[in-house]
């Protein structure tokens, strides 16, 4: 099967976004690799190996050329192992994670129904927004507006007809 110029661009797109679901190898006995979620879906002699980017887009690309049946298959071994290994590493997969994912796999070509499970999709944690207040930079900034505004004489003691709000 001759891949399209959309599903080429899809498939790169897809490297890079699973590209920290799993590691590329380990030297740990155990540890579950891209190289075992492709030889349990029967597609191990298409990992080259080498450079993990390379490796899986093209594992990703051959697999879908070579054997359309078992790139489904790749990809949900992938995020079910994923899911424990990124919780292992402190980086739990999110819902906006296989959101993305989600959309990624359409533009190849496919829907995997147990990724789009609403039960699945609600048992993921959201993605972690930092609020502008909550980094250390505003907090300091924060700190010092509080304590230019005290020795100002304004705040929660003095005087605060000089400040405005917005």
């Amino acid at each position: 099967m001759v891949l399209s110029l959309a599903q080429t661009q899809a498939i790169s797109d897809l490297g890079r976004h699973l590209y920290d679901y799993l590691p590329g190898s380990s030297a740990w006995r155990g540890t579950y690799t891209f190289a075992h979620a492709a030889a349990d879906c029967g597609v191990g002699g298409l990992w080259v190996g080498g450079s993990k980017l390379p490796a899986l887009t093209t594992l990703l690309e051959e697999t879908l050329a070579r054997k359309p049946d078992a790139f489904c298959p790749l990809v949900e071994r992938i995020v079910s192992n994923g899911i424990k290994y990124r919780a292992k590493k402190g980086t739990p997969l999110t819902r906006s994670d296989i959101e993305v994912l989600n959309e990624l796999v359409r533009k190849v070509g496919f829907k995997i129904p147990a990724l789009w499970d609403p039960a699945f999709l609600a048992s993921l944690p959201e993605a972690k927004t930092e609020s502008p207040g909550a980094s250390p930079e505003s907090k300091g900034n924060a700190a010092a507006a509080s304590e230019a505004e005290l020795q100002a004489g304004g705040g929660p003691h003095g005087d605060a007809s000089h400040l405005s709000f917005l």
